[in-house]
């Protein structure tokens, strides 16, 4: 696999779509503790009628700056945007930055928040909103998106990640310093999934030759999606490794991603 800065550089395996986009970077706003932060805003060139479905975008873990401008995220952007979806990109902390997980959870939650509340400025339609998350952010995209944002997030994919925030540091502890037993306090699969209600739409993509530690988290967790009788549709890249979508250029990478690209637009 590419070192991490080359991984920064790559982009989705399908083509590019940048000139049937707009692209806005850098909108700022106010976390409700009066920090300032920015995110980058992908449109449709077409004004919207009422309001453009939008996709906020998680990346994952890295010892990195700025993993919103990462090819990954540009392209993604890029090509929802050409598909009538508006896409926001934005930073959050990361553990491997050394940050905490409420670090983690709080940057995610404070941007949710505002666009929740802020839809109306930036032409997005608050009733058709998903997030797409990768790697390291999927466990967290999951546990916020039941635990606070279940009205509001009506579509939710998952890329190559775990599953709960204590899987992840399970994985980590393998070999980082890091103690294995700090996830311990978030809601393990059954928890998150035990509430009465409706759920995000689902949409998993396993990496077959991903992390064993990954794929169990995985793995496990599709009891109790099943349990609770969760609207999802699993997809698994028998000879995808991590980070597929920008790796493996194959026709079952773009398979997955156009079929995550319709799982989008049923919002």
């Amino acid at each position: 696999m590419p070192d991490v800065h080359e991984i920064f550089q790559k982009r989705i395996i399908l083509p590019s779509y940048a000139e049937r986009t707009c692209r806005v970077a850098h909108i700022q706003y106010e976390t409700m503790q009066g920090v300032s932060r920015s995110f980058d805003l992908y449109e449709p060139q077409e004004p919207p009628k009422n309001g453009h479905p939008v996709v906020i975008l998680i990346h994952g873990e890295a010892p990195l700056e700025n993993l919103k401008d990462s090819g990954q995220c540009q392209s993604i952007g890029e090509w929802l945007a050409s598909e009538g979806s508006a896409v926001i990109a934005f930073n959050h902390a990361t553990l491997l930055q050394g940050k905490a997980i409420e670090d983690v959870l709080s940057d995610i939650r404070e941007l949710v928040r505002h666009v929740v509340e802020h839809h109306a400025r930036y032409h997005l339609d608050n009733e058709r909103m998903g997030m797409w998350a990768f790697s390291g952010g999927t466990q967290f995209a999951l546990y916020l998106a039941l635990k606070e944002f279940r009205r509001q997030i009506k579509n939710l994919v998952l890329y190559y990640g775990c599953m709960t925030i204590s899987d992840l540091f399970e994985m980590f502890a393998a070999f980082l310093p890091i103690d294995r037993h700090l996830g311990d306090n978030y809601d393990n699969i059954e928890t998150l999934f035990s509430q009465s209600g409706e759920y995000p739409s689902m949409f998993i993509a396993r990496a077959g030759l991903d992390r064993p530690e990954i794929n169990r988290s995985i793995d496990q967790s599709l009891t109790a999606l099943l349990r609770q009788n969760v609207r999802f549709a699993l997809y698994n890249h028998e000879q995808g490794q991590h980070a597929f979508d920008i790796l493996d250029d194959m026709p079952r990478s773009r398979e997955i991603l156009y079929a995550t690209l319709s799982h989008l637009q049923q919002m």
